[in-house]
């Protein structure tokens, strides 16, 4: 007897986008955030400073959350420590 679900049923993806384009904005991102690293430092602008900081640790986010699926082959998101898949248990 299966718990609270008889089938498991697909839900389509609705959006979607290339990981081409995430590795390339996270690498524009970097490349903007270290140039005005490089031209806000010697002016002492700490507002420049933290913004590009922050540019440079979101588009370095960006890249770890990149992942290579091979066809026919299936990842589960995990967020805070809950899978937002339920497994089937039998009783």
């Amino acid at each position: 007897m299966l718990a609270d679900y008889d089938t498991i049923r697909e839900k389509p993806l609705r959006f979607a986008i290339s990981g081409y384009m995430v590795a390339a904005l996270a690498l524009a991102g970097i490349s903007v955030g270290v140039a005005g690293l490089v031209t806000a430092a010697p002016a002492k602008n700490d507002a420049m400073i933290t913004l590009c900081s922050i540019v440079i640790a979101v588009s370095t986010a960006l890249l770890g959350g990149i992942t290579l699926l091979s066809p026919n082959e299936a990842a589960v998101l995990q967020l805070f420590g809950m899978s937002l898949c339920r497994a089937l248990t039998i009783r």
